[in-house]
């Protein structure tokens, strides 16, 4: 059942509640992602069959996730709510009248009223007030017998009259309340605001209507009309008829209206004041309204009939006059009042349910940023599966390259690596990079010798790894200088042709401080030493495996006895600090942009 408000002041103002919308989840492109951070997988069917799976899973988690909305309850107004608002606004209403009560003569004919009223289209209303009625009336009758003079026929100081008092006003009141009810129907129903399937609907359930404060009604309406005379009737009649007939009509509607104004005032104040004050409060405007233009015609009349006697203006010039006179539209009063309080009823139901519905689609927004984002987590750990896979797949593929480019140490058991190892393998193994000069190629740096210990750990764990007879480490620092010099015997190594390199021919194999732009370079871009192995001079320090005071004595019971030995020299360091000799060292946690690692290995 639909339950309209009647008055704009029925209702109370309600706090506004804000909703929250997010956007659906879509699938990304995570190619790109996956090709930045794994380079290797560069036109490898593993990346589109990643993207395929990543895309199949969005669209599975899209499809529940519009399900699960579409499952979520409407954002509407309900007949529950309309009933559930109406309860809260009338056990907080204040209940007042100015409506005459039982010794008034005339409440006896608003009785009659009420009766005719009640009996007719609600019924069970009407009985339950006559049933409170009787009741107020046995009570108060009681009242008088029992305590004819007030407060003092009481002889046990009062006490006993205050209580039967307040039972009687308690009584009293509840009456007050349902001849309240009874008459504000009465009226609504009397300007066709209310209908009577409506009304039956009501009286059906108990009622418990809310009732504004009492305003003053606007007074009776005593102006009248000016009654043209014979001779400008006459006039009319001849010689401006449209004007005549607007006139006429006009009348008619201000006489009809006063006796309606009149009728329903004489309700309101039968039945209830503060009700009617609404429906009567532009009436009297009205009245007026027509009331004017009829004087403005009789006005006009006097005019032209003077100007018609003194020859001035022609019949046929007054013909042109009355038919392009605007003529004032008839409207009935009752029709205007029962139009006038259906618009505040629209307006106050709208007023009603703007704070519950912006309250229903806060919740409903919120469940839907529940769905979503639970859609999201889903995808997040689908993506986070998949780039776990992918990371698999470049960890196996770099470490066949590397494999592959693991150099046989002439005269000895080990393999060192032909370069140092790159930001891209350690990315695919580590599933970071933590290098301060970013490029695949470029050799990871920011590294501590920890960290590379646990990077061996992980890379030797690889089946392709197990599988090749080989185990990764860090070289020691013999090994590291052996494979280095290349059977130079200077301060550098020795070229594939026999070309010992010195300190002015040092730049064809390293990048240091005097031609390295304050960086480090991809891999392998300088001549190989005679071993075939790049960049041992400049580019980024190499971790060796021992602690200092193994390989120099004079480090033995120094503070950074264990530390841990580099060697080879950086992009930030002089020629000197690049000697194939010259050893170095630093806490196995320490990490610098300018320290990274070679790998070396040996059979199983």
């Amino acid at each position: 059942m639909k339950i309209n408000s009647f008055t704009a002041s029925l209702f109370t103002s309600l706090t506004t509640l804000l909703a929250v919308c997010s956007a659906p989840l879509r699938a990304e492109d995570i190619r790109g992602e996956i090709l930045s951070k794994y380079p290797i997988l560069r036109g490898d069917p593993v990346v589109e069959s990643a993207q395929a799976e990543y895309d199949a899973a969005c669209a599975a988690a899209r499809a529940e996730e519009n399900e699960k909305i579409a499952a979520l309850p409407k954002v509407e107004w309900t007949d529950e709510d309309a009933d559930a608002f109406w309860n809260r606004i009338a056990e907080s209403a204040t209940l007042t009248s100015t409506a005459p009560r039982l010794a008034d003569a005339d409440a006896q004919t608003g009785e009659g009223v009420l009766e005719t009223f009640g009996t007719r289209y609600m019924p069970n209303a009407y009985a339950a007030y006559q049933d409170v009625r009787s009741t107020a009336k046995e009570r108060e009758q009681l009242l008088a017998e029992n305590f004819p003079d007030g407060r003092a026929s009481d002889t046990t100081g009062g006490g006993l009259y205050d209580k039967v008092s307040k039972a009687c006003a308690k009584a009293v009141s509840e009456m007050f309340r349902r001849h309240d009810e009874l008459c504000h129907f009465h009226l609504l129903h009397r300007v066709g605001v209310v209908t009577d399937a409506e009304l039956s609907t009501l009286d059906a359930k108990p009622i418990r209507m809310v009732l504004p404060a009492a305003k003053e009604l606007p007074p009776p309406y005593t102006e009248t009309h000016e009654m043209p005379s014979r001779a400008e009737r006459d006039f009319l009649e001849k010689y401006l008829p449209e004007s005549w007939k607007a006139y006429q009509a006009l009348e008619t509607d201000f006489t009809e209206g006063k006796a309606a104004y009149a009728e329903l005032r004489k309700t309101a104040i039968l039945l209830d004041a503060a009700r009617a004050e609404p429906v009567l409060r532009s009436l009297p405007n009205r009245l007026s309204n027509l009331r004017g233009k009829m004087a403005a015609i009789i006005q006009t009349a006097k005019e032209l009939k003077l100007l018609h006697a003194v020859g001035e203006t022609t019949a046929t010039q007054l013909a042109e006059k009355d038919r392009s006179r605007q003529n004032a539209a008839r409207g009935d009063i009752l029709p205007v009042a029962s139009l006038m309080v259906r618009t505040a009823v629209d307006s106050a139901m709208e007023d009603a349910k703007a704070p519950q519905m912006a309250e229903k689609q806060r919740a409903h927004d919120y469940r839907v940023d529940s769905i979503r984002s639970m859609a999201r987590q889903k995808n997040a750990s689908t993506k986070s599966a998949i780039f776990g896979k992918c990371a698999r797949v470049a960890g196996e593929r770099e470490a066949a390259l590397l494999l592959a480019s693991m150099v046989p140490i002439p005269g000895k058991d080990y393999r060192m690596g032909k370069y140092e190892v790159t930001q891209s393998q350690w990315e695919a193994i580590m599933g970071e990079n933590p290098s301060h000069f970013k490029g695949a190629d470029n050799p990871v740096e920011n590294v501590s010798w920890d960290d590379c210990q646990e990077f061996l750990e992980k890379l030797n764990a690889l089946p392709a790894v197990k599988e090749s007879g080989l185990v990764f480490r860090l070289p020691t620092d013999a090994e590291w200088e052996y494979a280095c010099r290349a059977g130079a015997t200077g301060k550098y190594c020795k070229l594939a042709n026999g070309t010992e390199i010195t300190e002015d021919t040092l730049g064809q194999v390293a990048w240091f401080d005097v031609n390295s732009d304050k960086k480090t370079h991809p891999v392998g871009q300088k001549q190989p030493n005679a071993f075939g192995l790049h960049d041992m001079h400049g580019n980024v320090w190499e971790w060796c495996q021992e602690e200092y005071g193994e390989v120099a004595s004079w480090a033995k019971g120094e503070d950074y006895e264990h530390d841990r030995v580099r060697r080879g020299g950086s992009w930030n360091r002089s020629a000197w600090d690049c000697e194939s000799s010259d050893q170095y060292s630093d806490s196995p946690s320490f990490r610098h942009y300018n320290l990274g690692f070679r790998l070396c290995a040996d059979k199983r």
